[in-house]
């Protein structure tokens, strides 16, 4: 060893500190809103009407007691009764309900409906430009401009 070296001589260290730290820029904003659509169309559609035909029956019977009404197929017959001065019980008149069912057509005028997401992105000079979407269901929201 010679006498200007030291034999056992420092060395230096020298240690350098990364201090990463992140910030919220905003760069612009997106919005989404929704836009209302109408259209008048015409519709046709049958339309099913039920009612009841009844035709009145004379009968003109004595009865020895009174009935319920009763169904007979699909019409249902009602009983009028009369109590004459003899107190006997006479049949007066059946009421034979059937019922009826009419299917008409009907046109007729009808608004329809349908929204539609609009995104729009702020310009730098405050104002909002539509973004054209031409696939919404698979285009992702374009990020900020570079």
């Amino acid at each position: 060893m010679t006498a200007s070296t030291p034999a056992s001589a420092p060395i230096p260290v020298i240690e350098e500190d990364v201090r990463v730290e992140r910030e919220v820029v905003q760069t612009g904003a997106v919005r989404v809103r929704i836009r209302t659509d109408r259209q008048t169309t015409v519709v046709d559609e049958p339309l099913r009407h039920h009612g009841v035909e009844i035709e009145r029956v004379p009968v003109h019977r004595v009865v020895e007691e009174r009935r319920e009404p009763w169904q007979d197929g699909p019409v249902t017959v009602v009983p009028v009764y009369q109590e004459i001065l003899v107190r006997q019980t006479l049949l007066v008149e059946e009421l034979r309900l059937t019922p009826t069912v009419a299917v008409t057509h009907q046109a007729g005028t009808v608004e329809l409906r349908s929204e539609t997401a609009v995104i729009e992105r702020q310009a730098p000079d405050g104002s909002w430009v539509e973004i054209a979407d031409p696939d919404p269901a698979t285009s992702p929201v374009p990020g900020p401009a570079a």
